[in-house]
């Protein structure tokens, strides 16, 4: 989880918009405590920040924005299939990383558009060509990313929370607003309840020049067949398999890391699941750690998850929240989280579990979100198959 700022002005930069954008990009530091670095560009009024994380080739060659002749990026995120796309790029670009950041850069040199469609992963980009800056979040908007418009130009940032402060944007929500989150807990992308302030969609790619969004396009949906459609017959053996198949891919491609990866275990169907295919599957060793909020959920998922634990012989550490996590924090909690409106208690436990524990482990996988590839589970399709 790394943090990105920058900016597209219809001007050169001042040394005022740098010291803005240094300070919105000091804001991200939580996301990436490893480093910062930043490109400026003050003719043609560009700058690119950067917060890093590092988790995969720790070394300094890695750090960001990274430049390439006339292109730079600025990224957050993890693409999965690098090395793949490192092969396929290798006969035409030296590299001199181990990591993703220069495959995703250099696959943009040389594919252009076209590489978001080549790309595995869960990440949120911004890559200045030498004439446009390019925008860009993978196909279900995992990674975050904001945009501001303004008269100079277009800001961006990872947290809603770097432009609102930054430009002490307030927050006026229109009714509509309002009644989006009253009835689903959030307000749906792009909007968020501040003036020009947006949330980018996702597999959503803008085009900016001199400023001004040229093009916004959205460059991946989800195939018509799967969309509305239920399930009346029984998911058969084979389908199982490849299920299963599907499933343990994409685990441990997850577990691609140069820093140690834990298992964040909440006795859940999901986590489970993982937990499950880690040890019989790919015979991985992890530890798990569950977090216990009986105060925020009123239930105490740790027995369970230690039951789970020790019967596929993983080591499991169970934390408890303290008093500051307790309900009555929660609405600040969340705006701290979200920067925007969000109802999603959830998060706070998985955000207690990481501040715990970012000095043991630095990566973890979750079975978080799991459940809405099938709909749910107590939907009537999950239940007759």
């Amino acid at each position: 989880m790394c943090g990105i700022v920058g900016c597209s002005l219809k001007r050169p930069l001042t040394q005022g918009d740098v010291n803005r954008l240094r300070y919105m990009t000091s804001l991200l530091e939580h996301r990436g405590p490893d480093g910062q670095g930043e490109y400026i560009n003050s003719d043609d009024g560009v700058y690119l920040g950067h917060r890093r994380l590092s988790i995969i080739d720790l070394d300094d060659r890695s750090n960001q924005p990274m430049i390439v002749d006339r292109h730079v990026i600025s990224y957050n995120g993890e693409l999965y299939n690098f090395r793949e796309l490192r092969e396929s790029l290798s006969p035409t670009f030296p590299f001199k990383t181990s990591g993703d950041t220069e495959v995703v850069l250099k696959s943009w040199m040389k594919w252009g558009k076209a590489s978001l469609h080549k790309f595995d992963g869960m990440f949120a980009a911004a890559i200045w060509d030498g004439s446009a800056l390019n925008l860009f979040t993978d196909i279900f908007g995992e990674k975050p990313l904001f945009v501001f418009e303004c008269k100079d130009g277009v800001y961006f940032a990872s947290e809603a929370s770097a432009l609102i402060k930054g430009f002490e944007l307030k927050f006026e929500p229109s009714s509509s607003e309002q009644e989006e989150f009253l009835n689903l807990g959030y307000i749906r992308q792009p909007f968020t309840g501040y003036k020009n302030l947006i949330n980018l969609s996702a597999a959503c790619h803008l085009t900016i020049a001199n400023g001004e969004i040229k093009n916004r396009s959205k460059y991946w949906m989800l195939p018509e067949p799967f969309i509305g459609k239920g399930r009346t017959t029984p998911i058969s053996d084979g389908e199982i398999d490849i299920i299963r198949d599907i499933l343990c891919d994409s685990v441990q491609k997850r577990l691609i890391s140069d820093v140690r990866v834990g298992l964040f275990l909440s006795g859940g169907v999901d986590s489970s699941l993982i937990a499950s295919l880690l040890t019989r599957e790919l015979n991985s060793s992890i530890e798990a750690f569950t977090v216990s909020p009986t105060e925020i959920y009123g239930v105490d998922e740790g027995d369970i998850a230690k039951k789970i634990a020790k019967e596929l012989g993983i080591a499991h550490t169970t934390l408890h929240l303290d008093n500051e996590n307790s309900v009555k924090t929660l609405p600040d909690e969340l705006s701290k989280l979200f920067g925007v409106p969000n109802d999603n208690i959830t998060s706070i436990a998985v955000n207690l579990m990481c501040r715990e524990l970012r000095h043991k482990i630095k990566v973890a996988i979750c079975g978080l979100g799991g459940d809405e590839i099938f709909s749910n589970y107590t939907s009537s399709n999950v239940i007759n198959a």
